[in-house]
């Protein structure tokens, strides 16, 4: 049976919030180059020097949009990891198991962040991509992915309703235990 533990890798609650900040330092230095650019030039010396101070007009709104945005979706990824962590920690995760209603594998070695895989099972449908950067279950099945067609699958997942998905904290899977998931295109 292979598996994968959540509990057991805290570390993996690290990975959202260093994702973020590395979106915070761009937008600061977006934010400190206009700044310079504005300070250290004078309008009106050379078409060059025009153009970079419209650059640097251009940065600081571009700059303040960017981390109010980027500071909003933080606090609501923030909020949900700290969550998380303590319902882990607590064992309060909701359950589902048994074999796959459908399967759709992820695209090949690609770091897609789209939700490429897809499966579903006791009436809960799971996504993620490769590349995605969360703390849950991400790999798919053509890069190494536990998770097959004919997988029997045990998951315990958290409910994230500020990105309105689930994230699995614990999956345990039996292979070749179940006849072949049909594919979701199949069922429609």
């Amino acid at each position: 049976m292979d598996h994968f533990d959540l509990a057991a890798e805290p570390g993996r609650f690290l990975a959202e919030p260093l994702f973020l900040a590395l979106f915070v330092v761009i937008g600061l230095v977006v934010l400190g180059g206009s700044i310079l650019i504005l300070r250290g030039t004078t309008a009106g010396d050379s078409d060059r020097t025009d153009r970079l101070r419209l650059m640097g007009w251009w940065g600081l709104p571009f700059s303040a949009f960017w981390l109010a945005f980027v500071c909003f979706m933080g606090v609501g990824m923030t909020s949900h990891l700290l969550e998380a962590r303590d319902r882990v920690a607590r064992g309060e995760v909701s359950m589902a198991e048994g074999c796959l209603d459908y399967f759709q594998p992820g695209n090949g070695p690609s770091r897609s962040v789209a939700g490429d895989e897809r499966w579903k099972t006791g009436g809960v449908q799971f996504e993620y991509g490769q590349g995605e950067v969360r703390f849950g279950y991400h790999r798919d099945e053509a890069n190494g992915g536990i998770v097959h067609a004919d997988s029997r699958v045990k998951v315990s997942f958290l409910v994230d309703p500020f990105l309105r998905r689930y994230d699995i904290v614990r999956l345990d899977v039996a292979q070749h235990a179940c006849p072949p998931a049909p594919p979701p295109s199949a069922l429609k």
